[in-house]
């Protein structure tokens, strides 16, 4: 099953996965293990329990899509 985001907050807790998308091509991103930055400057989603963190500027991008692992990248669908 692919992770969703949803309802976006921010997000205290520093162990999360952060998604980010890839500027040469919109469809894909990378995922990684990162601590949120207290700035304010990231918001999170859950999926199954785990927190997922993205880039404030990014998140209304990224709200409600699915990601999925497709031939070796991480995909938007």
């Amino acid at each position: 099953m692919s992770p969703v985001l949803y309802g976006l907050r921010v997000h205290a807790d520093p162990n999360v996965v952060r998604v980010t998308p890839d500027i040469s091509d919109y469809r894909k991103v990378t995922i990684q293990f990162d601590f949120a930055l207290a700035d304010g400057r990231d918001w999170i989603g859950q999926s199954q329990g785990i927190p997922i963190v993205v880039d404030r500027e990014v998140a209304p991008e990224l709200q409600g899509r699915t990601i999925d692992f497709r031939d070796g990248d991480f995909v938007l669908i």
